[in-house]
């Protein structure tokens, strides 16, 4: 297991921004760093994620106080 940021692997940590350009390469290299990463995406972009980054996804946006706190439950 790799570390990322000077974190140690096995943390669980939210991307938020992972179909964009550079969301997608942070999600896609901790994901290879060894942390499971749960990403918050804008409704109907779910399928715009690389394949290994869907099954942690959560619907919502990130200004949306609601959203925010519901995605970030149980991440380190």
């Amino acid at each position: 297991m790799g570390r990322m940021g000077g974190y140690p692997a096995g943390m669980r940590v939210l991307v938020t921004g992972a179909t964009g350009f550079l969301g997608r390469r942070v999600a896609t290299d901790a994901v290879t760093a060894g942390h499971e990463v749960r990403c918050l995406v804008r409704a109907g972009r779910v399928e715009a994620l690389p394949e290994g980054l869907r099954s942690e996804a959560v619907t919502g946006e990130w200004g949306e106080a609601g959203d925010l706190a519901t995605a970030m439950e149980g991440v380190d």
